[in-house]
């Protein structure tokens, strides 16, 4: 999740740029500033966009150190084009020619928002990639979940036969841990990819905790050898 979150950061940092340096252009076009300011602030702008620059060389190893790397797009010339229109703006300026400065404050807006599409369309890609991977989580949770169940009624039948005193009893209540054990290993993996399909959440995590409950009181049950209330208990696992 950090690289996700690194590369949010990023693109919103690359949008914010790109905002301040229209309205820096836009006060080029207008005239009222002098030349001295409108240069400091185009200088300030190239300094930010050099930091942006390394937060993205640190984006691209934080990707080659991934178990599985994104596919990132390679935008080293753009960014380099970008850094080159900003300091041609910031040289014009010092020269006093806020046309051919407007110009090149211009062309850094378009490079800009190509570097924007560009990651963005690395956001798009990576979330439907996650989306396709949480969709193949579930559906091998809910073959678990499938199985549990299954293993649930031949344990709820197995159950309904003791009597007290039957030497299977041991037998059961182990098979019965062994059950709670997987279960909660199920819950722990549905609770976990539940943080990320939201639609799952409260009606996964409710259902589970209702099963985990009934569980216990299953074990319960049988440890102290009362058939009729575990295998109650287990019809509702």
């Amino acid at each position: 999740m950090e690289f996700e979150q690194k590369l949010q950061e990023s693109i919103d940092k690359l949008d914010e740029l790109k905002k301040e340096q229209e309205e820096l252009r836009e006060e080029t076009e207008e005239g009222k500033e002098s030349d001295e300011s409108l240069k400091e602030e185009q200088e300030k702008l190239n300094e930010d966009f050099e930091k942006l620059r390394e937060e993205l060389d640190d984006l691209e190893k934080k990707n080659e150190e991934l178990e599985f790397e994104n596919d990132m797009p390679e935008t080293d010339e753009l960014e380099e084009d970008i850094e080159e229109e900003m300091e041609q703006s910031a040289k014009e300026l010092d020269k006093g020619n806020k046309k051919d400065a407007s110009d090149k404050q211009k062309k850094s807006e378009e490079k800009m928002d190509e570097l924007s599409e560009s990651l963005n369309s690395l956001q798009q890609s990576m979330g439907q990639q996650q989306q396709m991977e949480d969709m193949e989580a579930l559906r091998q949770l809910l073959d678990n979940l499938v199985r549990l169940s299954f293993e649930q009624e031949e344990l709820l039948e197995q159950t309904v036969e003791l009597n007290r005193n039957d030497p299977k009893f041991v037998e059961v209540l182990r098979e019965q841990n062994r059950l709670k054990e997987d279960s909660k290993l199920i819950e722990d993996s549905l609770f976990a990819l539940s943080k990320r399909v939201i639609q799952i959440e409260s009606t996964i995590n409710k259902e589970m905790g209702e099963v985990n409950r009934n569980m216990d009181l299953a074990l319960a049950e049988l440890a102290e050898r009362r058939t009729q209330q575990a295998s109650s208990r287990q019809q509702y696992v």
